[in-house]
């Protein structure tokens, strides 16, 4: 019998098997990373990928975008559990300490960037001089201001102090407009979040020092709350009857019952988004400094990169951190790309920073950001900060409504935050 073809039939047979095996080869040679992330850290994330594995052949990187609260919930437990874990997860950084059990202690890697990183968020995963997570964005504050009303009364220039802030109060407050916005505790992050936090982290003081010592009657918790209890009652240059971000709230912002409100670099976007009507109505000032001269600089929110214990993949891992929040390429695409605001100092020469914002006046709101940023204090965290936090809340909200005094306020905060600390550390 006469086998026509069979060679050459055979040749493509043997060409087939040998690409199916070299493809299955790959297959199992390639690795994959999982990072878990949630609304635009998720996204930012996944758009610096492509670059990544261009330089990593042979790597692929599954970002998986996860509701904030849910993967928060969700991290808790796979670290728990020993298993199920990411190879690396974005964390909310006032949360970071909740997780450090189950993290990779980063801080060897870490120590070559010390120098380019906001100092302010060096401490949100830091336990015992160790960190357990990486800097990725940061929450510089200012007081976003109402650019209209301060040049229709002929202000020309910022005030300086809390102190002088009050006194512009005065003056441009009426029965039906008023300075600032407090609300004293009707919402979860009011009072605590908006107010103290930041004019306690502007004096370099918190909840906590660096070891962990309940910090929370002192003099500076003493006067941040004095100053916030007399602009509401002495002054009178507070509306303080509306939930913070409630329907409500940006309803009395869109009128103008309120002219000034203290927020992080993030919180333009807020503004922008509920109430995009009032471009150029909008600008941004440096927070008023405790004493003449004093500090100015303050941080709200922010978020880190962690590298799981349970992850097999340790230094893979890494350099995919290192390559998404330690590189200045890849922290300016996604602070251009979703507004994270880069804690990577060395993205601040970019002429991005200079940029006017048409909505806000066309003021160079990242700019002034940038200067507010490298001077932020370290705020320093704990596993139990959210029980602090809410208690602290709670009591400021008696003292600022007139059911308990100063120092009543001042003991409660200190034993209870005792009380949440001992508890946890049972």
């Amino acid at each position: 019998m006469k086998l026509t073809g069979t060679k050459p039939v055979l040749l493509v047979v043997v060409i087939s098997l040998v690409l199916n095996v070299g493809l299955a080869l790959n297959a199992v040679a390639a690795e994959t990373l999982t990072v878990w992330a949630w609304s635009t850290a998720a996204k930012g994330l996944s758009e610096i990928v492509p670059a990544f594995e261009k330089a990593n052949p042979g790597v692929k990187v599954k970002v998986q975008e996860i509701a904030w609260e849910e993967m928060h919930k969700k991290l808790f437990t796979v670290l728990a559990a020993g298993t199920g874990a990411p190879d690396v997860t974005g964390i909310e950084g006032n949360l970071a300490q909740q997780y450090v059990t189950g993290l990779m202690d980063v801080t060897d890697r870490l120590e070559p960037y010390y120098d380019v990183i906001n100092t302010c968020k060096l401490g949100e995963a830091q336990v015992d001089g160790r960190i357990y997570a990486i800097p990725w964005d940061t929450g510089p504050v200012g007081i976003y201001y109402r650019t209209d009303i301060f040049e229709e009364a002929g202000i020309k220039e910022f005030p300086a102090t809390w102190d002088e802030f009050r006194e512009l109060g005065k003056k441009l407050s009426t029965s039906r407009r008023k300075m600032i916005a407090i609300d004293p505790g009707l919402d979860v992050n009011s009072v605590n979040f908006y107010h103290i936090r930041p004019m306690l982290n502007q004096m370099g003081s918190g909840y906590l020092d660096a070891d962990q010592n309940i910090t929370l009657n002192t003099p500076e918790m003493a006067r941040v709350l004095k100053m916030l209890h007399d602009m509401m009652h002495a002054d009178d240059i507070a509306i303080t009857n509306i939930k913070m971000r409630s329907p409500a709230w940006y309803a009395a912002m869109k009128s103008g019952r309120f002219l000034t409100v203290p927020g992080a670099a993030w919180f333009a976007g807020v503004i922008e988004g509920q109430a995009p009507e009032m471009a150029g109505k909008w600008g941004v000032f440096p927070m008023p400094a405790m004493e003449p001269g004093g500090a100015q600089a303050a941080a709200l929110g922010g978020s880190v990169l962690a590298i799981p214990k349970q992850t097999k993949k340790a230094d893979l891992a890494w350099k995919f951190v290192e390559f998404a929040v330690l590189n200045r390429d890849s922290q300016l695409h996604m602070f251009k790309t979703y507004n994270l605001f880069p804690s990577l100092e060395t993205t601040y020469d970019d002429a991005y920073f200079d940029e006017p914002d048409e909505y806000f006046s066309n003021q160079p709101l990242n700019r002034l950001f940038a200067s507010i940023a490298k001077d932020i204090p370290t705020y320093y965290y704990s596993p139990y900060f959210g029980e602090l936090d809410d208690m602290v809340r709670d009591t400021a909200y008696q003292y600022l409504t007139k059911q308990i005094s100063l120092e009543d306020a001042l003991a409660t905060m200190q034993s209870k935050g005792e009380a949440i600390k001992a508890s946890f550390t049972k």
